[in-house]
């Protein structure tokens, strides 16, 4: 989705952040909970952004799908 040549499941360690695995209507990168079932969410969200720290590797709040640096290296990921 950031169009910096590596795909969006590679980024977010296999996962696919665009899917929505429990059917809830949110998708995977926006969802701490993806099994649907009651309890305590299944993902960590460590700074509290709304996305589960599997998607955002660097948690500066931005999906690693999205992010043109998500390691925050300051190399953009294209190179």
């Amino acid at each position: 989705d950031d169009n910096d040549g590596i795909p969006d499941v590679v980024e977010s360690d296999g996962n696919d952040p665009s899917a929505d695995d429990d059917g809830d209507g949110i998708p995977n990168y926006q969802d701490v909970d993806p099994d649907g079932l009651p309890g305590t969410p299944d993902l960590t969200d460590s700074n509290n952004d709304g996305i589960p720290d599997i998607y955002d590797n660097d948690n500066d709040g931005v999906a690693n799908h999205l992010d043109l640096d998500s390691d925050n290296d300051g190399i953009y990921d294209i190179v």
